[in-house]
């Protein structure tokens, strides 16, 4: 620590033109860059809660582009489970974003929990 607090010194020296080297070095911010090898990670994978039906919490009058407003379908995120499909027009709703599945969209639950969204008409 000595040679760090001289270093400190130093460049305070060079930076402003004096050091006070009987003062106390008071550490505000350490800021630091490293590289290391960690292992592989593996996503877990969500558990299947059979294949119930997907129940919609609301329903809602949407604006999309080139459209009149359609009624959209509203959906909690933690309702999903694998291999759930979801047509658009859609929303998906979680506590810290929200999804919107386009009209001629379609929206599969993966077995991360990931929402892999395709368009129909391709």
């Amino acid at each position: 620590i000595s040679s760090v607090a001289e270093s400190f010194h130093a460049q305070h020296e060079i930076n402003y033109g004096y050091a006070r080297r009987s003062e106390p070095v008071e550490f505000v911010n350490l800021r630091l860059v490293a590289l290391g090898k960690l292992p592989e990670m593996q996503p877990a994978k969500t558990i299947s809660r059979g294949k119930n039906a997907l129940e919609p919490i609301d329903y809602r009058e949407v604006f999309f582009e080139g459209t009149s407003s359609l009624k959209t379908t509203i959906y909690k995120r933690e309702h999903l489970h694998k291999g759930q499909q979801i047509l658009g027009p859609a929303i998906v709703e979680q506590l810290d974003s929200t999804i919107v599945i386009f009209p001629n969209y379609q929206a599969v639950t993966d077995s991360y929990g990931n929402l892999l969204i395709t368009n129909q008409r391709e």
